[in-house]
């Protein structure tokens, strides 16, 4: 499986996997122009929630979490930054990673809630 299709599956079990928990779909695949992208845009009650998604078919160069670097973090503030002027969020807010690993047929998804800190 190419790399992009496996991001694209990644996003999809995600999705499902946070709909699961009563989360509500935003908007998947936000893309400012100028800013980057963010994988998922969830409502978990009033929090608007970012999601990062991370999907892998090993560990060989580290767990799909470890992906998600202080730097990567940081390059999430302006898109995020420029959804919340420009739909004029007021809400809570908060940054989440899910982590998705398969082996063989099988996947397993790790939710990390709250990872960015100021």
């Amino acid at each position: 499986m190419k790399n992009l299709e496996l991001g694209k599956l990644g996003e999809r079990l995600a999705t499902l996997y946070l709909l699961d928990r009563g989360y509500k779909l935003i908007q998947a695949n936000y893309r400012s122009i100028r800013w980057g992208e963010i994988d998922l845009i969830m409502r978990d009650g009033e929090v608007f929630v970012f999601v990062e998604v991370k999907t892998r078919t090993s560990v060989k160069y580290g767990k799909p979490e470890e992906a998600v670097t202080y730097h990567k973090l940081r390059k999430l503030r302006r898109p995020i930054n420029f959804f919340v002027s420009t739909n004029k969020i007021r809400a809570p807010m908060r940054v989440d990673v899910i982590s998705i690993l398969f082996e063989g047929e099988k996947h397993k998804i790790e939710h990390f809630k709250n990872v960015m800190t100021d």
